[in-house]
């Protein structure tokens, strides 16, 4: 059976290169059908909920691929970096902790670690509808 998943995964990584989201989502979904917690399926579900606009669909997909395989950098930076998008930005320090603690590093956990200080240190201005942030 895990041959017959593996296949499975190529075909449906293959539709999502060539941007045909739908049929790769059915792919992905017969995996996740047989094994739930299949962390690359699960990856790539959340990859396409987030680019769809299904930002809390596509975290939890993205969670679960983490929860799957916390060894996989690419699921942590792709997790902090969609927390980082939506301006979860405590949320996005505390997974960001989580990971460093769990010994990640690397390129991108630089950029995110860059991009984390960037968000905290923001200005912020009142305006008649309340706080926004400073743009130059």
């Amino acid at each position: 059976m895990s041959e017959t998943i593996d296949k499975l995964l190529q075909k449906g990584s293959e539709f999502h290169q060539l941007g045909q989201a739908e049929f790769a989502s059915h792919i992905y979904k017969a995996i996740l059908l047989v094994r739930p917690n299949h962390p690359e399926a699960n990856y790539n579900m959340g990859l396409l909920a987030v680019v769809a606009g299904q930002i809390e669909s596509g975290l939890a997909f993205l969670e679960t691929a983490l929860e799957a395989n916390a060894d996989n950098a690419m699921y942590w930076v792709t997790y902090i970096d969609v927390l980082l998008e939506i301006g979860r930005i405590e949320d996005a320090q505390a997974v960001f902790d989580q990971a460093k603690s769990n010994g990640a590093k690397g390129e991108g956990f630089d950029k995110l670690e860059q991009r984390l200080t960037n968000a905290r240190e923001e200005p912020l201005t009142a305006n008649s509808t309340g706080l926004k942030k400073k743009t130059a």
